[in-house]
């Protein structure tokens, strides 16, 4: 990365609200090394001066100091006295982090290890907010999530589970097992469906698979089963974990996928397969019900 997108950079982080700069001190000395580890494998690192050496491996990068002090002087090469100035260090890891932090001098560091956490950066991409999402919330898992911007998507499931149905009339039937839609909302980035299964019967309802699929409309066409190579993948499942349907109960999960819509000869079809049973249900999600989808800043808290 050039120094142009390093400035850039340091820029955006003022405009996005950055108000910890300068703050954030680290000591280099002559003759200790000073190591900072991240969260994720270093992609670039810079340093606004000569007179600190770095290197980095993998999540690590080693400080020194090129310069000495003694007697309030600082020294360099063949002895020459010189100036210290404290500088600065802009660190991105693969993940899209950023770290910005100041470096200073002292011949006795009050620490030479340095452990950095997602939590601890300054700026994030939009590759690190689409990762966190995916890392910290697999689907057929419920992580916790430590980033800002997955913590949103979470909590805007909470708010569409605690809610009232929205969509009454999108909806299948098979022995008792009934699936609906109860609403579709819209973020600036995300679809959040909110899906209810209601076991009637007295047979407990074993959850094998649930497929979100865009095929052509005429669902008597296709055939209910556990694989299809159309469908969509949500990025979060809010209740993923809940894979069982007990006897007279009813459950609700959240499928978040990255924003679309889908064309008028199609259909968005919400398929529920059974474990060790046939009853298989199949809703039909038209592109009129996708574009009409609410609002999340309807929901409310």
């Amino acid at each position: 990365m050039n120094v142009n997108s390093y400035c850039i950079i340091l820029v955006g982080l003022l405009l996005v609200g950055y108000n910890g700069f300068g703050q954030r001190m680290i000591e280099v000395s002559y003759d200790k090394t000073v190591y900072l580890v991240f969260p994720g494998d270093i992609k670039s690192h810079d340093i606004g001066s000569p007179d600190v050496s770095h290197k980095a491996e993998g999540n690590k990068i080693f400080l020194k100091s090129n310069l000495y002090e003694a007697d309030g002087k600082y020294y360099g090469g063949d002895d020459l006295e010189v100036d210290w100035y404290d500088t600065n260090m802009l660190v991105e890891t693969v993940e899209g982090y950023f770290y910005i932090f100041d470096l200073t001098y002292s011949n006795k560091p009050k620490k030479f290890f340095h452990p950095f956490e997602i939590e601890d950066s300054d700026y994030k991409s939009q590759t690190a907010k689409s990762l966190a999402i995916e890392k910290s919330s697999k689907v057929g898992f419920d992580g916790d999530i430590n980033n800002a911007d997955a913590l949103e998507v979470k909590e805007i499931c909470h708010k569409i589970i605690e809610g009232t149905d929205i969509i009454s009339d999108i909806g299948d039937v098979d022995g008792m097992m009934q699936t609906k839609v109860g609403g579709i909302y819209a973020s600036r980035d995300y679809l959040f469906f909110k899906l209810s299964l209601w076991n009637e019967s007295a047979i407990p309802y074993d959850i094998e698979l649930i497929n979100f699929v865009v095929d052509l409309a005429g669902k008597k066409q296709r055939k209910l089963t556990a694989s299809y190579h159309d469908n969509l993948s949500p990025i979060y499942v809010e209740n993923s974990n809940q894979k069982m349907v007990n006897d007279g109960k009813e459950i609700f999960k959240v499928f978040v996928f990255e924003k679309f819509t889908i064309d008028i000869k199609k259909r968005l079809f919400v398929q529920v397969i059974e474990n060790n049973g046939d009853r298989n249900t199949e809703v039909e999600i038209k592109p009129k019900n996708i574009i009409d989808a609410v609002s999340v800043l309807s929901l409310t808290n």
